[in-house]
C-alpha cells in the first residue's frame, strides 16, 4: 500500500497558504487545510478532488492546535510537512511547531516552514508592529532550525519579497540587509548605533558578532527559556 505523506497548512484557505497547499498536493501530499473560517476552507478544498481535508483551527489556541494535529495524525497519518502561512506571527508558529515536534523528533523526520515577509529582515519606520511580528516569526524559526540540527527535523523561514510577491527561503546577512534597507521608502536614512562591548568579525558576512559578556565560554550559544517553553523532546 502506498503511503501518502501528510502536509498541514495553517492559513491554507486563501492567498499564499492556498498556493503552497496546491504545490504540495501536486507533489503527492494529502493537504490538511487549516484556518478559522470554515466557509473559506470549504471553498479552498473544492479545488481538490482527493487527498484534502479541512480543519477549523485558531493558531493562537495552543490546546486547539494540538487537538487538530492529533485529529489529522489519527485520521490520515503522521504529519510530514507543516507550513504556517498566517499573519499571526508570534504565537502561531510556536504553537504549531510545539504541537508537532514530539512526534517528528520521535520519527526523526519532518519539515516545518514559516512564511513571513521582508518585514522580518529589515524594519522600516512607521511599520514597527508589523515588523516586530515578522522578526519574531523569523527569529523563532532560525533558532529552531539551529536547535534541531542532527534530529532529522528541519525548520525553514520563507520570506516574501515586496515587489513581485514571490516567496523563497532566505538567509539575509548584514550587508544584504543594509542594501535592502536603502531601497525601502523612508528606510536606511538613519545610522545604526555603535556596537558596545567586545566584538569579533564574521569573515563571511563582514558583520560584527557580540561576544558573550561572561568569561565562561560554555555560556556562548546556551538558550534559556521561560518555564514551560523548553523545546519539546
Amino acid at each position: 500500500m502506498t503511503v501518502v505523506p501528510v502536509a498541514l497548512v495553517a492559513g491554507g484557505s486563501r492567498g499564499l497558504g492556498l498556493e503552497i497547499a496546491r504545490q504540495l498536493h501536486r507533489r503527492g501530499h494529502h493537504v490538511a487545510l487549516c484556518a478559522r473560517d470554515e466557509a473559506a476552507l470549504q471553498r479552498a478544498a473544492s479545488e481538490f478532488k482527493e487527498r484534502v481535508s479541512i480543519h477549523v483551527m485558531d493558531v493562537t489556541d495552543r490546546e486547539g492546535v494540538q487537538r487538530v494535529v492529533n485529529e489529522i495524525s489519527n485520521g490520515y497519518g503522521p504529519i510530514e510537512v507543516a507550513i504556517h502561512a498566517l499573519d499571526i506571527m508570534a504565537k502561531g508558529p510556536i504553537n504549531v511547531a510545539w504541537s508537532l515536534l514530539p512526534s517528528m523528533r520521535e520519527r526523526r523526520r519532518g519539515h516545518i516552514g514559516v512564511v513571513a515577509s521582508v518585514g522580518g529582515v529589515v524594519s522600516p519606520p512607521h511599520l514597527l508592529p508589523y515588523s516586530t511580528a515578522k522578526f519574531a516569526a523569523l527569529g523563532f524559526t532560525d533558532g529552531l532550525a539551529a536547535e534541531l540540527v542532527g534530529t532529522g527535523v528541519t525548520a525553514t523561514r520563507i520570506a516574501v519579497r515586496p515587489r513581485d510577491g514571490r516567496a523563497r527561503a532566505v538567509r539575509c546577512p548584514a550587508p544584504q540587509r543594509q542594501r535592502l534597507s536603502g531601497r525601502l521608502p523612508l528606510a536606511g536614512r538613519g545610522r545604526n548605533p555603535p556596537a558596545r562591548g567586545p566584538q569579533r568579525r564574521d569573515r563571511r558576512s563582514g558583520s560584527c558578532l557580540r561576544q558573550p559578556r561572561s568569561r565562561d565560554s560554555t555560556s556562548w550559544g546556551r538558550t534559556t527559556y521561560p518555564p514551560g517553553w523548553t523545546i519539546p523532546a
